[in-house]
């Protein structure tokens, strides 16, 4: 099943920026969730994981989800698995080349744009 997932960008925002308060918080959002409920990770190991706060995971796993309104964002569940079963393989390379995929940015060698 594919989930639409959209986030806001605003005239004031670079494109950057965009991702970084849009993209990329709606991605960590599905991986925390996807490592707490099939893995039974608990929101310190996932914050670990993730390289943020316990607070932000907190957050994404009680449905405070970033506010979305702008583009449309394809964001499969399999993507989302695939990506948290790498980061739990601390294959860390691999994870980014999906997440970079996924990004509207697409995958540019000069981003510096990381999931983690």
């Amino acid at each position: 099943m594919k989930r639409h997932t959209t986030y806001a960008v605003t005239p004031m925002m670079t494109e950057y920026e965009s991702i970084l308060k849009g993209f990329l918080p709606v991605l960590r959002s599905r991986i925390a969730a996807e490592l707490n409920v099939n893995y039974g990770l608990r929101q310190t190991e996932i914050a670990k994981l993730l390289e943020i706060t316990q607070a932000e995971v907190s957050k994404y796993l009680n449905g405070e989800q970033p506010k979305n309104d702008g583009f449309t964002i394809l964001l499969s569940n399999a993507r989302v698995k695939k990506i948290a079963k790498l980061i739990l393989e601390h294959n860390d390379y691999e994870a980014q080349r999906i997440a970079c995929r996924l990004c509207p940015k697409g995958s540019v060698s000069n981003c510096a744009i990381m999931i983690k």
